[in-house]
C-alpha cells in the first residue's frame, strides 16, 4: 500500500518549489511517532507519512510539511478531514468538480472509515493528492494519475457503504384536536419521507390519537389520519401496494397519559421507511 501510494506521487512530482530545500523537518518529527488510535487513523497516518515523503524526495517542502502535520494528527488519533477545496486556488471548473467529490467522499467516509479503513484511508490520502495537483497543474499526466487513483479508491468504499444497511427512517406528523388535515408542517415532513422512499424496501404508516374521546372514535380516527397520510404519499407518485398501513388509536402512546387527556404528541401518524 505504502509503495503504490509513494511511487504515484513521486511520479507525479508536486513542484512548487524550485531550488527549495530537500529536507522537511516535519517530517522527520513526524516519522518517529507511533501511531495511535483506531485502525482508520493508523492507516490516514501512514498514507500521510508517505505522501509527505514523497513530497519531500522532490523538493517539495511545503506540500511535505503540510502532510506530515496531517500525519501527525492522524498519528495521535485524530480523524483528519480530507483537503477544503476553498482553501486552495483552483480554477473554477476544478473546483467544482472537486468540491462534488469531496461531498461523495464524506458520504462514503461515514461508513468506510469503520468498515474498510485501510480503503478509506487510501481515498482520502489521494483525494488530498489530486487537490494539491490540481492547485499547481505543473505534470498534467500525474494530475490524472492522481484523480484516477482516488476514483478507483472512492468506488471501493462506496461499495462497502453499499453495503451496510440503513437503519430505518422515522417521520412523525402531528394533527390538531379531532382533524385529519395535513397543516403546512405536516406536509413538509410527509415531503421529506416520500423523498426518502424512493429506493425504501418497506413504508409503514402508522395512525394514532390521544386518550380524549372514547377508544372506538380514536380507532377510527386514527384510521382517517393514515388514510390522510397515505393519500398525500400516493399522490406524490408513492405506489400505493408499497405502503404498509394500519391504525393504533390511543393505544402506544408517545406520550403515556391519563384518560381522557389531550395531547398533541399522541395525535400523530408515524412513516417508518426501511432500505
Amino acid at each position: 500500500m505504502k509503495k503504490s501510494i509513494q511511487a504515484l506521487c513521486a511520479i507525479a512530482g508536486i513542484v512548487l518549489l524550485a531550488g527549495c530545500e530537500t529536507t522537511s523537518m516535519e517530517y522527520d518529527s513526524a516519522s518517529k511517532i507511533q501511531p495511535a488510535g483506531n485502525p482508520f487513523t493508523k492507516a490516514l497516518f501512514n498514507e500521510y507519512l508517505t505522501l509527505s515523503k514523497s513530497s519531500m524526495d522532490v523538493g517539495d517542502v511545503k506540500a511535505s510539511n503540510a502532510f506530515a502535520l496531517n500525519a501527525k494528527m492522524a498519528g495521535q488519533g485524530a480523524e483528519v478531514q480530507p483537503e477544503e477545496v476553498a482553501a486552495h486556488k483552483l480554477a473554477p471548473g476544478d473546483a467544482q468538480t472537486i468540491a462534488q467529490s469531496r461531498n461523495t467522499l464524506m458520504a462514503a467516509l461515514a461508513t468506510a472509515r469503520q468498515g474498510a479503513p485501510a480503503d478509506a484511508a487510501r481515498a482520502q490520502a489521494l483525494f488530498d493528492c489530486w487537490v494539491v495537483q490540481a492547485e499547481t497543474r505543473t505534470r498534467p499526466a500525474d494530475l490524472q494519475r492522481c484523480h484516477e487513483g482516488f476514483e478507483q479508491s472512492l468506488a471501493k468504499i462506496r461499495n462497502v457503504a453499499a453495503a451496510v444497511p440503513r437503519p430505518p427512517q422515522k417521520f412523525v406528523v402531528y394533527f390538531e384536536r379531532n382533524s385529519t388535515a395535513l397543516s403546512s408542517a405536516a406536509n413538509e415532513v410527509v415531503a421529506h419521507a416520500i423523498a426518502a422512499a424512493k429506493d425504501a424496501k418497506s413504508i409503514d404508516v402508522v395512525g394514532y390519537t390521544d386518550t380524549s374521546g372514547s377508544a372506538r372514535y380514536n380507532f377510527k380516527l386514527s384510521a382517517k389520519r393514515a388514510d390522510a397520510v397515505v393519500g398525500a404519499m400516493v399522490k406524490a407518485g408513492v405506489a400505493a401496494p408499497r405502503i404498509s398501513q394500519a391504525s393504533m388509536g390511543e393505544n402506544n402512546p408517545a406520550v403515556p397519559t391519563k384518560d381522557n387527556v389531550r395531547e398533541i404528541r399522541n395525535r400523530r401518524v408515524e412513516i417508518t421507511v426501511t432500505h
